[in-house]
Order: C-alpha cells, then structure tokens, then sequence
C-alpha cells in the first residue's frame, strides 16, 4: 500500500516487490515515473515554535503555482504534476521543443547526468518582474506558446531534490539535499530558480516572514 500511494502504478507494484532487499524510498524515486509529492500541514505561525520542540527550522515561501516534478536524463525530460498527470509534451521532452525545456536545458551543470526537482512551477511576468499567483487568472498548466512569448513565462521554483545522478536521496535529511540542489544546476531569473530559505527558531521570525512574503505578493510560508 505505501508503494502504491507513493507511485500510483500498480505496475511497478507487481515488478518492484519481488525483492524484498530493497527499501520503498529506493523503490518508489524511479526517473521518469511520478511520485506522490510530501505535501505540507496548515500551522499558525504563533505556533510554529511550539510545534518544533524548540529547534531550529526552515522557512520558505508557498508559492502560488503548481506542484511539479521536473525528470531529467542526459537531453530527456519529463514533467509531473502533483496528481501524477503528464505535461511533458507541453513543457518540452529535450531542448528542441516544447515552451520551456529550451530555456532550461544549458542551466545544468555538465556533471548532472540525471536528476528528479520538485517545486513549484509558477507564472512570471515579464514586464514586473515578479511571479503571478492564481488570481491573475494565469494556468500554468496550459500556457501556449503565443502567450509564453509575449506577457508571462514559465518559472520553476525549486525546493526539493529526490534524485541526483542514479543516486535517491530521500532518505537523507532535507540539509544535505539543499547541498545536492546547490550543484545542480546555475539558476536564471524568471526561468528556473532555487526557492529562498532561511533558518529560524522563533514565531516571531515566522510571522515577520510571513508579512515580508505578503507584502512583496509572493504568498504565504
């Protein structure tokens, strides 16, 4: 059951656990199969302390896009959303076609053979220079080229890393994935970026951060 409602196929269901030396974070992170993404809690932020046991903790902005997985091989892509859904042919299966793959493809370092991101794929507009939330009444899920060219663009924000190089990196803690993400691949504005994080151990730093992201439209943490 945890394979299947971490990969909703039930192929790999039957292929995959036939052997039982393997652990599900190995079997379910496979290039090019979606997998269920880790989704967040609601919290207020007077409660956050509370909630971490005192410790230290990462804060970082929700945007207000799509939950995407981005799968790459050498010159092969494939994009994911959050429901397992197939949008590749849209968003561009190599760097000669699609509306976004082609302004990508050169940000990844020559070292990165193969890798899995998980973010947030977002509109950007070009003429602010900001990423646009749901109420601008822009789908990133269905963007033309036509569109894409002129006002807006698409921008995937990323936060997590799940493979890198053959290697699944899901069971390492989410501080040593960020040291994973940080050699992926060089980031470009409105295009694809690193979403920023900081480190805190207050409600107060929670509440200020959630005020900074309002104020400058970004969301919510």
């Amino acid at each position: 059951m945890d394979l299947w409602n971490a990969t909703s196929n039930f192929e790999n269901v039957c292929n995959l656990l036939n052997d039982p030396t393997k652990r599900m974070h190995e079997i379910a992170i496979t290039l090019f199969s979606p997998c269920r993404p880790m989704l967040g809690d609601k919290a207020k932020p007077n409660n956050i302390q509370n909630l971490m046991g005192g410790s230290e903790f990462y804060i970082e902005t929700k945007y207000d896009g799509e939950r995407f997985q981005l799968h790459k091989s050498l010159n092969k892509y494939s994009y994911f959303s959050r429901n397992s859904n197939d949008y590749t042919e849209s968003f561009g299966s190599s760097n000669s076609n699609g509306i976004y793959t082609q302004y990508i493809h050169d940000c990844f370092l020559d070292d990165v053979n193969s890798v899995i991101l998980d973010g947030e794929m977002c509109v950007y507009s070009n003429d602010d220079k900001i990423l646009l939330t749901k109420s601008d009444s822009y789908d990133v899920k269905s963007m033309d080229r036509r569109t894409f060219e002129t006002d807006v663009q698409v921008c995937f924000c990323v936060f997590d890393i799940l493979l890198y190089n053959d290697e699944v990196l899901t069971n390492k803690p989410l501080k040593e994935r960020l040291e994973y993400l940080n050699k992926t691949f060089e980031e470009r504005e409105g295009h694809l970026i690193i979403s920023p994080r900081q480190t805190c151990k207050t409600n107060q730093e929670a509440i200020d951060a959630l005020n900074k992201a309002i104020d400058a439209r970004l969301g919510k943490i």
